[in-house]
């Protein structure tokens, strides 16, 4: 799944996402980021969106809210934007991720990955929320395929630590599922 979703992404804010053409593509990024923490003020002491995204990705993980589970499973989630933590948290280094969907149900999660080819892949298994870290398991059995950490969950917005990536989320413009 990383390496799909590393071949596929370009530079951010200026890449391309795989689904859109490119004037889309940066209206769509920009429109995102401009509303992505509220209103936007044309002041340069105020910290910009683009700026707080790589905050979150490259903070450690806040406090859980209350309702987590409920919280995760409550709609599906698109990767928007990542950041390598092996490099400096600059904003030249935060770039556009391929849009894969996320989806946690009742246990279990779907992943709708966007491939190069142009035929999405979809992945399935369990997954556990314990404490802060996601454990994905294969369809039908007890091993742990992956572990990921919760940096940021909000009804809007999710972060998540993927080992070799940290992934920004938000609610799908197009849900698969």
């Amino acid at each position: 799944m990383r390496k799909l979703r590393g071949e596929a992404s370009s530079k951010f804010p200026i890449g391309v996402g795989t689904r859109n053409n490119f004037i889309n593509a940066k209206i769509a990024c920009g429109l995102v980021f401009l509303f992505l923490f509220g209103s936007f003020k044309l002041n340069a002491q105020e910290e910009q969106p683009i700026d707080k995204v790589l905050k979150v990705l490259s903070s450690p993980s806040s406090a859980m809210p209350e309702k987590a589970i409920s919280i995760l499973e409550s709609h599906s989630w698109e990767a928007i934007a990542y950041w390598d933590p092996g490099t400096e948290a600059i904003v030249t280094n935060l770039f556009e991720a391929v849009p894969d969907v996320y989806r946690f149900d009742r246990g279990n999660f779907k992943i709708f990955l966007q491939t190069q080819g142009g035929k999405p892949q979809t992945v399935n298994g369990k997954y556990t929320l314990f404490g802060s870290e996601i454990q994905l398991f294969k369809k039908d059995q007890n091993e742990i395929i992956d572990r990921w950490k919760v940096l940021f969950l909000s009804n809007e917005y999710l972060a998540l630590d993927m080992g070799d990536l940290h992934v920004f989320f938000v609610l799908p413009d197009n849900d698969p599922f």
